[in-house]
C-alpha cells in the first residue's frame, strides 16, 4: 500500500494478508471401515471460509484433532502430507463395537461431528485354524463303514484367539468329503459360539 502526501511517498506502507480462516462448521471427513487390530484411517477435508480447500496450512498452521471414544480411545492430531487441506490421522482399535469420533479445527468441532463408527471383530485366519476327525469305531484306523466320524475345526482370528463373534462377523466354514466316500460341500456351524465347529 503506497501513501504519499503532494506526490511524495510515505514510508511504512506494507500490509500482510492472511488467508481466509478455516472453518470447521464447512469441514467434513470421512473413517475408513476398520477391524481390531488393524489400523483405522480419518481423512478431514479442511475448507475456508467460503467452501475452498484450506491449502495455507504450511504459512498459517491449524489444529485438526481426532478424538475416539467408545470401544476404543484416541487422541491424534492430523496432518496435511499434500499442502491440499486434506489432513489425515489413523488410530488402531484394540476391540470391537461403536467408536464415537469428533474432529475439531482449532478447537472447534466440524459440522458432522461426531460420527460413529463400528469397529467388527478380527477377521478369521484359516492357518491358524485348525481340524480333526474322530469315530465311535472300534478299529485301529479310527474309521469304519456305518459308524459316525466327528470333524471338530477349532477357527481362530489372526491374534491367535478363539473365533467367539460369528453372528457379529459372519464366516463361511464348509466340509467336503472325497475319496472312497463322498458329500458334498455343507455349512457348519457353531452353536455356541466359542469358536468350535462340529459336523
Amino acid at each position: 500500500i503506497t501513501f504519499t502526501i503532494d506526490g511524495t511517498t510515505v514510508p511504512g506502507g506494507q500490509s500482510m494478508i492472511a488467508p481466509r480462516s478455516a472453518s470447521a462448521a464447512g469441514t467434513t471427513f470421512e473413517v475408513e471401515s476398520s477391524d481390531v487390530g488393524g489400523t483405522t484411517t480419518v481423512t478431514v477435508s479442511v475448507v475456508d471460509d467460503e467452501g475452498d480447500p484450506y491449502t495455507f496450512g504450511d504459512e498459517y498452521p491449524i489444529d485438526v484433532e481426532i478424538l475416539v471414544t467408545g470401544a476404543n480411545t484416541a487422541s491424534e492430531t492430523a496432518t496435511d502430507p499434500d499442502g491440499d487441506g486434506t489432513y489425515v490421522a489413523s488410530y488402531t482399535p484394540t476391540a470391537f463395537g461403536d467408536d464415537e469420533i469428533t474432529v475439531t479445527v482449532n478447537g472447534e468441532p466440524t459440522g458432522d461431528s461426531p460420527f460413529t463408527n463400528t469397529t467388527t471383530p478380527r477377521p478369521v485366519d484359516p492357518s491358524q485354524s485348525t481340524a480333526t476327525v474322530t469315530s465311535t469305531a472300534d478299529v485301529p484306523s479310527g474309521g469304519q463303514v456305518g459308524v459316525d466320524n466327528t470333524i471338530t475345526i477349532e477357527v481362530r482370528n489372526d491374534a491367535g484367539e478363539d473365533y467367539v463373534y460369528p453372528t457379529l462377523r459372519t464366516i463361511d466354514v464348509q466340509v467336503a468329503v472325497s475319496g472312497d466316500n463322498t458329500v458334498a460341500a455343507f455349512s457348519v456351524t457353531d452353536p455356541d459360539e466359542d469358536g468350535t465347529y462340529i459336523a
